[in-house]
């Protein structure tokens, strides 16, 4: 027997795959695929526990990565973007959730957030340099590029503790989207690993 509660929502999901049904046949096609990055839960068990806040702010790029479209460079001169999927959100947005949420799932810090108000000790800026599907000349297969370069500063005062360049490439199992989505899945997660291995180790002053 069907409870009062499963009634209405079996009524919303149906409601909800008609209009979805009828969104691709009005654009003559299937809507593409949305896509998202699951940040990493585990991390080395050597990382310092540190009694300052974090403060990280948005990544900034450049307007061909500042989208939520999924790039690809078939060429070095050129790029494009995937047809049957896209990112859930812009990718600077998507990586800046990512990297905060994977902070604080190292539970090792005060706090973590991307509010300028939070009462942190530092702040993490970094600039997305690449996060897009390069085919190297010569090359069939593809590589997963991701690039991100961070500075830690203080908080207050913005003074420079340190800046690095964080780098990974990740060839994908194949050249369909699935499996190019899993390598930049793979490809982020190298990066944002190094990047709080080096956040947490940075030699600095300690927290008020």
């Amino acid at each position: 027997m069907m409870n009062k509660t499963a009634f209405p929502r079996m009524i919303i999901g149906l409601f909800a795959a008609f209009l979805a049904g009828c969104g691709a046949l009005l654009n003559g096609a299937s809507l593409p695929a949305m896509y998202e990055l699951e940040p990493p839960t585990q991390f080395p068990t050597e990382l310092p526990r540190v009694p300052w806040s974090l403060v990280i702010g948005r990544p900034s790029a450049i307007g061909a990565l500042d989208s939520a479209n999924i790039a690809v460079r078939p060429e070095p001169l050129r790029i494009e973007y995937y047809a049957d999927g896209r990112w859930t959100t812009r990718a600077p947005d998507m990586l800046h959730n990512y990297i905060i949420t994977s902070f604080q799932n190292t539970n090792l810090m005060k706090s973590v957030g991307g509010a300028a108000a939070l009462d942190g000790g530092y702040l993490l800026e970094s600039d997305l340099l690449r996060f897009e599907t390069v085919y190297p000349p010569g090359s069939g297969m593809p590589e997963i590029h991701v690039r991100i370069y961070a500075t830690l500063l203080t908080l207050p005062g913005a003074s420079v503790i340190a800046a690095r360049d964080f780098e990974a490439k990740v060839t994908p199992a194949s050249v369909g989207l699935p499996d190019v989505v899993q390598a930049f899945d793979a490809a982020a997660e190298q990066v944002v690993q190094d990047l709080v291995r080096w956040t947490l180790t940075r030699p600095r002053r300690r927290a008020a």
